[in-house]
């Protein structure tokens, strides 16, 4: 997933995990910027993880990238929400506030995930997820739908996602809807 990662050549990078997970991820980008031969003078990381027993080493992974990060000369900005990322951000599927950065909103040059996949049932999920996704709701899809709202322009989504995406039957609405976005 790390080899896709194209974008390494700003003076600040953005990145997002929205299901950090341990920190392999974004542990791995990070270390391709640094072998690049362009180096940013800054790296802005946002990850979530709800799975309190991930927090820990998902702290450890971040903190290591510090120094060798602080080493290089480059900046290093990081954050940990411990929040439900979907929970968090779905607003942005149903509003404009993507015009207006202002509103708090934070956007990203790359978001790369191996967000969870299970069918969405009857779950806090489900009414966030009706206009959206058809058929077989899956959580992946409101990880993807969000992300790509929060990405900037020219900015990196890269997922894991089961053949089922591809479908024509699986997630016709939000590929559909996503060419809207």
């Amino acid at each position: 997933m790390v080899d896709l990662v194209e974008k390494i050549d700003e003076d600040e990078i953005s990145i997002l995990d929205p299901k950090a997970g341990t920190g392999v991820l974004v542990a791995s980008i990070i270390n391709k910027i640094l072998l690049s031969n362009s180096i940013p003078k800054k790296i802005i990381l946002d990850c979530y993880e709800i799975d309190s027993n991930l927090i820990p080493y998902l702290t450890k992974v971040v903190a290591t990238c510090k120094p060798e990060v602080n080493k290089k000369g480059i900046g290093f900005e990081f954050n940990i929400s411990k929040s439900d990322f979907i929970i968090e951000n779905f607003k942005v599927l149903s509003t404009n506030e993507t015009l207006f950065p202002e509103n708090g909103l934070k956007f990203y040059d790359i978001i790369i995930s191996n967000s969870p996949y299970y069918k969405i049932n009857k779950s806090k999920y489900l009414a966030i997820s009706k206009n959206l996704i058809d058929d077989h709701p899956n959580i992946y899809t409101l990880f993807m739908a969000v992300s790509s709202k929060l990405l900037n322009n020219n900015g990196q989504l890269i997922f894991i996602t089961p053949r089922s995406f591809c479908s024509e039957v699986y997630c016709r609405l939000f590929r559909a809807i996503r060419k809207s976005f």
